[in-house]
């Protein structure tokens, strides 16, 4: 039992990546169209509140899987060509690609023509190794895909609210005006400067899980060698017989 809750399901990852970019995005559709009203919110009934709740739960998967398929485009893409053209965010530990994991663990090529598995190399092979590693690696990985995701969502409604003053000049009726909705220059403000911090912690977070795939290497080999070289134990039995025991193979004498 203990060794079961030592290691997170994959459902609970899905609910850190698709979770919290859904929650994002609905209180920022929420604030932007002027539907956040405390009195509102206290007078909604059990049953509403029950199937907005699973409305929200299949709503945030479809679009937690949107967001993570997206965000490579409108959040890696930029941050990497910034990075090719200054000197901001250009840490080449940022989206390295990590080539050298295959060779630096000893691994061999298998697939003629098939590309090297990076990161995803380790992951699985440090899962085969020490599970803990593997799932504390995976954990990490989980909070960078988030970031990125929160980032795409911050970026979403931050054209959503410089589009809104187009449309209305463009003669679209909107029902919602005021200030801290879209269009309205609170609300803009307010969600580009979520842009900025989201971008720099996704950025931040990508970089430090590069860092430590290249950290851990030597420790999965090392781990690897433990594993698989396990040194003999000896103990004396009651009757004076030595037993010794390699990786559970017994012998007597």
């Amino acid at each position: 039992m203990t060794e079961q809750l030592e290691f997170l399901p994959n459902a609970f990852y899905d609910l850190i990546v698709f979770g919290s970019s859904t929650v994002l995005f609905a209180l920022g559709v929420s604030v932007g169209f002027g539907w956040w009203n405390w009195a509102r919110i206290t007078q909604v009934r059990t049953l509403d509140a029950v199937l907005v709740t699973g409305a929200v739960i299949f709503f945030g998967y479809e679009y937690g899987r949107v967001a993570e398929a997206w965000s490579a485009l409108l959040v890696q893409g930029p941050l990497r060509y910034i990075g090719r053209h200054t000197r901001w965010f250009a840490s080449p530990d940022f989206c390295n690609d990590l080539r050298e994991a295959e060779s630096a663990l000893g691994l061999e090529q298998e697939v003629p023509g098939s590309r090297n598995g990076g990161k995803w190399t380790v992951y699985f092979y440090a899962n085969v190794i020490d599970p803990r590693i593997g799932a504390d690696l995976l954990k990490r990985y989980a909070w960078e895909k988030a970031s990125r995701n929160s980032a795409f969502t911050t970026c979403l409604l931050f054209m959503i609210s410089l589009l809104c003053p187009l449309l209305r000049r463009a003669g679209v009726w909107f029902p919602f005006r005021g200030s801290w909705t879209f269009g309205s220059w609170e609300f803009t403000v307010m969600v580009a400067i979520g842009v900025l911090f989201t971008y720099v912690e996704y950025y931040k977070r990508n970089c430090w899980n590069q860092d430590l795939i290249r950290k851990v290497l030597p420790v999965l080999k090392r781990a690897e060698s433990l594993h698989y070289h396990e040194p003999k134990e000896v103990r004396l039995l009651p009757n004076s017989r030595v037993e010794v025991s390699i990786k559970g193979v017994r012998s007597g004498g």
